[in-house]
């Protein structure tokens, strides 16, 4: 049994980090040729599969179509990102390769939210100090049937981001199991 199953895990250890790369913030152009570079397609047979839209980049990974992670387009560049699996390890193998990107360096802000102030803009409005920076969150769970995060550019205030800049870096691995 467990020699069935360790095949299939390293291919989806592979296209898992081959594509869950964080791609929030970037022109759809880079996007789209960073995914087709791992082994993307616009073929619905392969293993990957690859969708570009004016406002939306779908990419679906193995035969079963277990992972999908959605690219948001808004004036030409990524501003969310969204996962759904039905697939335990799938979805911890994607969330963990985005979690442990060390430019990033994510900070858990809450129970299934994580921070990164990396690359924060400050913004100053009616007095008050701004920052605009980016969140994952973790927004359903394996109760649901399959599981889900979202990572989006937040707004917090001055005391949360004080706050946050006092937590460690995250450096643990998530299990949804």
């Amino acid at each position: 049994m467990n020699l069935y199953f360790s095949p299939l895990l390293l291919l989806i250890s592979f296209a898992t980090t081959s594509y869950s790369q964080d791609f929030i913030n970037c022109n759809k152009e880079y996007l789209i040729t960073r995914l087709k570079d791992n082994g993307f397609e616009n073929n619905p047979e392969a293993h990957y599969y690859l969708k570009d839209s004016t406002n939306q980049v779908i990419a679906l990974f193995n035969e079963f179509r277990y992972s999908r992670i959605e690219y948001h387009i808004t004036n030409n560049t990524c501003d969310s990102i969204s996962c759904v699996s039905s697939c335990d390890q799938c979805f911890d193998g994607t969330l963990n390769s985005i979690l442990s990107n060390k430019k990033r360096k994510w900070k858990t802000s809450s129970k299934n939210e994580f921070t990164s102030l990396k690359n924060s803009k400050k913004v100053i409005e009616n007095n008050e100090e701004k920052y605009k920076v980016l969140k994952l969150k973790i927004t359903s769970s394996k109760t649901t049937g399959s599981l889900s995060f979202l990572i989006y550019n937040n707004w917090i205030n001055q005391s949360e981001y004080k706050r946050l800049k006092k937590v460690k870096k995250y450096k643990e691995t998530y299990q949804s199991y």
